[in-house]
């Protein structure tokens, strides 16, 4: 019985695929963890659905951005772009399952038993691991009471990039969605950066990489893996560990085993860039 993380897939069947002879993944067995964003540039990512969707009970997911903008195509709130390569789920008659099957997907998974907590771009700074679990507990509430179609028109808001104590639960619901699947740099008191997305070192003096602002701020000792940031590539820092590696941009797609001493395995990309 193992457990694996998986990076972002990004529409990337046949590499999934050979990841998945790799470490001979046993559906019966062992559990695939995947850190969101499934779909999205990547030229397979009805295949990938479709895939992951059979490995039942053996796959959990975790929402990624690009998972969420599919959803908002869906529901007829964002018009696709033609880099989003999501012509073959739109024209699909299975659109709906796709969509309801995306739609169960939570923002965090946590495992005491094998001390890691996934989700798609990290947990913010100032919020422990408690508060993280809350309001990702908080965003499937109101998911449920206000229902998925009102999430997806707050995503389209614009984001709420400071954390204040007493907020709007939809203020709270903007402010979750941007933490748990957009972010990447933030000021020192925590605030959001919406706008700069290369690898660290190349940011404006006054950013830092939310996972060392994390890293002052928290004593994790759950490991903390997540995807988002191809720019980073596998990356550990403390008990942060980064695992997207880029495969939809000519990298790799990389599994983590993570229920014994830790173990990579990576395929590279069948392309060079989408």
């Amino acid at each position: 019985m193992a457990t694996f993380v998986i990076g972002d897939v990004h529409g990337c069947f046949n590499e999934l695929q050979s990841l998945f002879s790799i470490i001979d993944f046993n559906p019966e067995n062992d559990t695939a963890i995947f850190v969101g964003d499934l779909v999205g540039r990547g030229p397979q990512s009805l295949e990938v659905l479709d895939f992951v969707i059979d490995v039942d009970k053996a796959a959990i997911h975790v929402l990624g951005n690009y998972d969420i903008r599919l959803l908002g195509i869906l529901h007829g709130l964002i018009i696709p772009e033609r880099s989003d390569n999501f012509s073959q789920i739109l024209n699909s008659s299975n659109k709906q399952m796709y969509a309801n099957w995306l739609s169960s997907s939570k923002l965090l998974y946590y495992s005491p038993e094998l001390n890691i907590v996934v989700t798609h771009a990290g947990i913010p700074p100032q919020w422990t691991l408690e508060k993280a679990i809350e309001y990702a507990n908080h965003f499937e509430t109101y998911k449920t009471n206000k229902g998925l179609l009102k999430i997806l028109q707050d995503a389209l808001l614009p984001p709420i990039l400071t954390w204040k104590e007493g907020m709007k639960p939809e203020d709270i619901i903007r402010y979750t969605l941007f933490g748990f699947t957009k972010m990447k740099y933030c000021y020192g008191d925590g605030t959001f950066d919406e706008t700069c997305q290369g690898a660290p070192e190349q940011q404006s003096h006054s950013l830092v990489p939310w996972f060392r602002l994390r890293n002052q701020k928290q004593n994790d000792y759950q490991r903390l893996i997540f995807g988002h940031w191809a720019a980073l590539g596998l990356l550990q820092e403390g008990s942060v560990i980064c695992c997207d590696t880029g495969c939809v941009w000519g990298g790799k797609l990389t599994a983590i085993q993570v229920d014994e001493e830790m173990k990579v395995f990576q395929v590279p990309s069948a392309f060079d860039e989408t």
